[in-house]
């Protein structure tokens, strides 16, 4: 007997009738004669803990998958099933082997575009496709469906050839195999239960079950106008293989199940749905909580309760923290990824370091291990070894670090020494003694690098990496039954399979090439970026599943999350290849409405599941612009007359008192409202004072609170007027470089950050080749280039008397700098330097050409140590330091003319920011450019002006320029008549004075420039926000604003 049961949608009778039924049959010693197929492991842990008091045998409770590996097993296992990234690593192989033959896709043969390609044939397969298919469907310009058919007939015979089955393949061969699975052979009834769609795989082996047990039934609990076309398909199917199809129209559900999704929608007051919305995550979290903790506090249990959260990803990491702060113990399926569980993050980052050299980073990354540190001396301290990885300066790698280190203990012994004084004594013992905790740990690590040096088999790479996991295993399996610890012992079996598949792989594509430490890495990341799937349950903690998850399963109260566009319904997107498939365009479309018609199942089915209470919760748009209410929560709100709704403003940050969810939340309200100048009870406040943190809380709630009040700025947004003795005795003689006070001009805070904290930027990784490097190349190439004499010889017509100087001076400096000239990619980089220099020195000899300037100086220093001119000032008693790039001059009717440059890697500086005053490169050179010449015994200086040399662009332009020598040139650069271009100087001694005065009152209030925040090393502490300060400032503030 072959039966569909169509029931009515979220009816979950069925289920309590085919358990007792089972457990009937368990006390009659029958269970062997009952089976049942559901589709979630999810579901069949939750059924089997309903039946463990009653059955402690086996129950033939399983998934399609777990049946397949069954029957494989039963056949003696004749084939080798292989994982995805196997069957990924397989079409990747075929890729590369065939390129020349695949015009389309040969071309494309990374690791991505197997991955791609893996999922389409994937997708073909299951819909029973062949080869033959694709080929005879193929249109004629279609060349990537023609080389994609080369490489399915290549994978399928590569996988018969060695025995392999990937999981399509073990779907096929399990309907051949199906009647020697001992247990299914006792099986005299057989439910599916939960299913509403079938891939064409699945109705194989389901065909080929019903040749084999007498009675067959499906309970389908979908039955309702919203989804009959999504039924319709799945009937028809089951129909055609002799099911036949049984309604029942009565069923227990409740109002608003049965009305959702409803044109017009009935009215369901059953059970009561309440909206929750707030702009930011954690707001809306907490809202959830704040509703969590009422219904505990009315009597709820646990268990009672389920959070149907769609995005785990968003969602869990940041519940976890929180509503373990709250006391809110929650029971996850936990769903991990492996690479980011925190040991296996600790093994990574030892490779890491490794490819990278044991550079400055990613040593930080390893030094703060707490799992892989079997290797470590027992006296090793990790802070010590942070501080003094950040007080080290200098690029350094490797052995470098040690020889550093050793430098620094012995000038600081030497200073000890050397020293009478006791203060100073102390400031040097505290940095040596810091010194001397790190260098044994810095030596643990770095000898782990020597072992990972090199290029080693593949096979080696896992040696040593299964030696480290064994030598601290005590650490990464702990045997408590903590989630953390679960996840750990998880995580270890994953892993250690993971290896092993690897390596099999490695086999089976005769990959035994000796690779690097970064090659490594690479090579094994894919494998490991996989999900762990734990069923971890507390009975009395609160249930979080998928919306996947929570089909056939009732709660009393239920919470959906996450009720925007994008996140629940996900939007789902067309598979770019199979949608140039012509068969199967149709199935795509089909597929991509699938997705959608499955998350209103989904959604439908959470709502079903909430017995007593349904909360619906969203993020608000305004701090996400892209928080769009979903079209579900428009569903539920039409279905439910006025649902009433709790909305947070992005402000509410903190609970009222009375809705506090945790003791520290509860702290901070009250602080909150005292700072606000609130009158609290007595006891309330006894009790506030009673917490250490008190005094410190409440001072850094005024001073937020101030913050964002119209009352004028303070010390907390930058003005340290009481600062200013301290101030002049730094900088009361007003000598800067150009750029600490261009700095100002750009931002007051960056500077007092950089010159008056004297803050380091923070760390970033370390690009191979980063833009600050490129720059340091260009400019040491044209300095090498005319202060070697090489522009004498150069000739724009003869381009190998500029190529061939620029290529031998880079190939000098990549040696130099520890860099392979001969490396494919330093090769690359060396060639784009000499083009961008060759083609900036051939505009150079036009210029030069045109003009009748010579160069004659070059880097060339004033007012530092060993300069030949000391410090210059425009006026005013102010003074600068610095380095001119280029200094050209031109002898003219006795007097000799003198322009300056400064070479720009990428723009210019305009003449309007030069007048405005927030640039002074050029006018501090200009007043610079006399004393430097006449040191060098030219006379009647005349400066007539200057601007940069972009390399990029392989132009000059901007500056400031003298009218009267652009138009002897002839020259378009902007220009200033001769009275406005001596007013210049003025112009430079205002700006700096003023703003050396600024600097001298403590006025460091953030007023970035234009887009100067982009790019600030210091964004992140100065919290920067223009309209609350407009508002401090008494500016106005737009309505858009």
């Amino acid at each position: 007997m072959k039966e569909v049961i169509l029931l009515p949608f979220g009816d979950q009778g069925h289920i309590d009738a085919l358990l007792t039924e089972l457990a009937d049959l368990v006390e009659q010693g029958r269970e062997s004669e009952f089976a049942m197929i559901l589709p979630t492991s999810q579901l069949l842990h939750d059924y089997r803990r309903r039946l463990v008091r009653k059955a402690s045998r086996q129950l033939n409770l399983t998934t399609f998958d777990e049946l397949v590996a069954a029957a494989l097993q039963a056949a003696g296992n004749k084939v080798t099933g292989i994982s995805g990234q196997m069957a990924t690593e397989i079409i990747s192989d075929i890729l590369q082997e065939k390129a020349a033959e695949l015009p389309a896709l040969g071309r494309c043969s990374s690791r991505e575009m197997a991955s791609e390609l893996a999922f389409c044939l994937g997708q073909l397969r299951r819909a029973k496709a062949v080869p033959e298919d694709l080929t005879t469907s193929i249109r004629e310009e279609d060349q990537v469906l023609a080389d994609l058919a080369v490489v399915w007939q290549e994978y399928l015979s590569f996988l018969k050839s060695r025995s392999l089955a990937d999981l399509e393949e073990q779907y096929r061969l399990a309907v051949q195999a199906l009647s020697g699975v001992p247990w299914l052979q006792k099986v005299r009834q057989l439910h599916l239960c939960w299913f509403f769609d079938f891939e064409p795989q699945q109705l194989d082996i389901l065909q080929a079950v019903c040749a084999l047990v007498p009675a067959v039934t499906l309970w389908l609990p979908y039955d309702h106008v919203a989804h009959e076309d999504c039924l319709e398909g799945t009937l028809a199917q089951l129909q055609a293989m002799g099911f036949k199809l049984q309604r029942q129209a009565s069923g227990q559900r409740s109002q608003l199940t049965a009305s959702l999704f409803l044109l017009p929608p009935e009215p369901a007051a059953h059970p009561p749905v309440r909206g929750l919305g707030a702009p930011r995550l954690k707001q809306e979290l907490e809202l959830v909580a704040s509703e969590i903790k009422s219904l505990a506090a009315a009597g709820a249990r646990g268990e009672d309760i389920c959070l149907v959260v769609p995005d785990m990803d968003k969602y869990l990491p940041l519940m976890g923290s929180m509503y373990k702060e709250r006391g809110i113990d929650l029971s996850v399926p936990l769903r991990a990824n492996l690479t980011g569980v925190p040991w296996v993050s600790e093994i990574l980052k030892i490779w890491r370091a490794a490819a990278r050299g044991w550079d400055r980073e990613s040593l930080l990354l390893v030094a703060g291990n707490v799992y892989i540190t079997n290797h470590l001396p027992a006296e090793c301290d990790a802070d010590a070894l942070e501080w003094t990885l950040y007080s080290l300066r200098g690029d350094l790698r490797g052995r470098q670090w040690l020889d550093k280190l050793d430098r620094e203990r012995e000038r600081l012994s030497r200073q000890l020494e050397a020293s009478d004084e006791q203060l100073l004594q102390k400031g040097i013992q505290q940095p040596l003694a810091l010194y001397e905790k790190a260098r044994c740990g810095l030596m643990a690590w770095l000898q782990m690098g020597s072992v990972l040096a090199g290029r080693r088999s593949r096979q080696d790479h896992c040696q040593i990496l299964q030696g480290l996991l064994k030598e601290n295993e005590h650490r990464l399996c702990p045997p408590e039954d903590t989630l953390t610890a679960v996840r750990d012992r998880a995580a270890w079996a994953k892993l250690s399979v993971c290896l092993k598949d690897y390596l099999a792989c490695c086999r089976l594509l005769e990959r035994d090439n000796p690779i690097s430490a970064g090659q490594f890495l690479e090579d094994i990341f894919p494998w490991l970026k996989l999900d762990l799937s734990l069923e971890r349950s507390s009975p009395s903690a609160i249930r979080v599943l998928s919306p996947a998850m929570v089909r056939g399963l009732k709660f009393p109260w239920v919470f959906i999350l996450g009720l925007n566009q994008g996140v629940f319904p996900l939007s789902s997107q067309e598979n770019w290849l199979l949608g140039r498939f012509p068969p199967l365009q149709g199935m795509e479309q089909a597929g991509t409405d699938r997705v959608l018609a499955q998350q209103k199942i989904f959604f439908h089915c959470a709502v079903a599941a909430a017995a007593d209470g349904l909360y619906l919760s969203r993020q608000l748009p305004g701090i996400d612009e892209g928080a769009e209410i979903s079209s579900f929560w428009r569903e539920a709100e039409a279905a439910v007359e006025n649902m009433p709704c709790k909305y947070l403003d992005s402000s509410d940050l903190l609970p009222q008192a009375q809705e506090a969810t945790s003791v520290s939340r509860l702290i901070q309200r009250l602080v909150y409202d005292l700072a606000q100048g609130q009158q609290l009870p007595a006891p309330a406040l006894d009790w506030l004072k009673g917490w250490e943190s008190y005094p410190h809380l409440l001072t850094a709630s005024q001073a937020v609170q101030h913050r964002e009040s119209p009352l004028p700025v303070d010390n907390y947004d930058g003005d340290l007027a009481t600062s200013s003795p301290a101030l002049r005795d730094r900088f009361g003689r007003g000598v800067y470089s150009i750029s600490r006070l261009e700095l100002y001009s750009c931002c007051p805070f960056a500077f007092f950050a950089r010159h008056c904290l004297r803050l380091d930027p923070a760390p970033r990784d370390q690009e191979e080749y980063s833009a600050l490097e490129k720059g340091t190349l260009l400019h040491w190439l044209l300095e090498r280039f005319y202060q070697g004499g090489f522009i004498g010889r150069a000739d724009a017509d003869r381009p190998e008397t500029i190529r061939q100087p620029l290529a031998a001076l880079t190939r000098q400096w990549l040696e130099q700098a520890g860099c392979d000239p001969d490396e494919l990619m330093w090769r690359l980089r060396g060639r784009d330097a000499v083009n961008m220099v060759a083609a900036l020195v051939e505009t150079d000899l036009a210029w030069l050409q045109r003009t009748g300037l010579k160069p004659v100086l070059f880097e060339a220093s004033f007012g530092l140590p060993g300069s030949a001119a000391g410090t210059v000032s425009p006026g005013e008693d102010m003074y600068f330091h610095g380095k001119i790039d280029r200094i050209d001059i031109l002898e003219r009717d006795g007097e000799t003319w003198a322009v300056v440059y400064d070479y720009k890697t990428s723009r210019e500086v305009t003449r309007s920011k030069i007048l405005a005053g927030k640039s002074l490169q050029i006018p501090v050179y200009l007043t610079a450019v006399s004393p430097l010449l006449e040191k060098q015994g030219y006379r009647d200086v005349r400066v007539m002006g200057g601007g940069y040399y972009v390399i990029k662009k392989a132009k000059l332009a901007g500056g400031i320029w003298n009218k009267e020598f652009t138009s002897l040139v002839k020259s378009g650069l902007g220009s200033l008549e001769q009275a406005e271009f001596e007013d210049l100087e003025q112009t430079l001694a205002k700006v700096s004075k003023e703003q050396h005065e600024a600097i001298l009152a403590g006025n460091f209030v953030p007023d970035p420039d234009g887009d100067a925040c982009k790019w600030c090393d210091f964004a992140r502490c100065c919290r920067y926000d223009k309209y609350r300060l407009k508002l401090k400032t008494g500016g106005e503030c737009s309505g858009t604003e």
